[in-house]
């Protein structure tokens, strides 16, 4: 039996991250958040999301599982409402809701492996749909990660900032982008010194609970940034 899954599964974490927060804009999510089942956005994403999956697995045969895929995502996000009326699970939904979905991607990648022993999928190097997945990650979905994990740890964000969100999200994103090329090859000095001259210009700020949330904003997002490129020498032996 031939294993193909890990690059069938990282083609459709790519599909995921495409489909779940590059092709998905806030009245969506708010729009299924609030009615579940009830919103005609909910299937308007499940279109996408069957759209995406079955084309980034390059198989015209893998319609049925990218169905499987499509039909427990709308599942998920239309139960959406439910939970999230249990305050510890709101607290946690969005790694609760990514951790089923991607659960999800590897048991359907894996069956569609198993039921199809030697097909043969369209050969992109492994490596590359690493790095692809890693510069996806590094935008929009890190975002909503550092968003989740400050409101999960109930740290509250000063009023003073709360004007340059968009602001803030465009230079974590820029950052992170930097941070993981510098990872991969292998500039690791001058990825601290950046570290360095960031936290010591955020120091000096007055607003001390100000200068605090930044901080933790920047250290989640350089450490996401810096353990995805680090991925690249863990899981194929080389980050050049």
């Amino acid at each position: 039996m031939t294993w193909e899954l890990p690059q069938l599964f990282l083609a459709q974490i790519i599909a995921h991250l495409i489909s779940d927060f590059y092709l998905q804009n806030q009245k969506i999510s708010d729009s299924k958040d609030k009615k579940g089942f009830r919103s005609g956005y909910l299937y308007l994403h499940g279109l996408i999301t069957f759209a995406v999956a079955w084309a980034l697995s390059w198989q015209l045969d893998f319609a049925l599982y990218a169905g499987m895929i499509t039909a427990a995502h709308i599942t998920l996000d239309g139960l959406k409402p439910q939970y999230a009326r249990n305050g510890f699970l709101k607290r946690y939904a969005f790694f609760l809701d990514q951790a089923l979905h991607l659960s999800i991607i590897l048991a359907v990648t894996w069956l569609y492996d198993f039921q199809n022993s030697g097909a043969t999928i369209c050969k992109f190097d492994d490596q590359i749909l690493y790095i692809v997945f890693c510069y996806l990650l590094m935008v929009r979905p890190t975002n909503f990660v550092i968003q989740a994990l400050i409101t999960a740890n109930q740290i509250e964000i000063p009023e003073s900032n709360s004007g340059l969100l968009n602001a803030g999200r465009l230079i974590g994103s820029t950052e992170r982008l930097l941070a993981i090329t510098l990872v991969f090859n292998g500039a690791f000095s001058a990825l601290g010194f950046i570290i360095a001259a960031k936290s010591i210009l955020r120091f000096k700020d007055s607003n001390a609970k100000q200068a605090e949330y930044v901080l933790i904003g920047s250290l989640l997002s350089f450490s996401i940034a810096i353990f995805a490129g680090l991925g690249l020498e863990w899981f194929f032996g080389k980050t050049d």
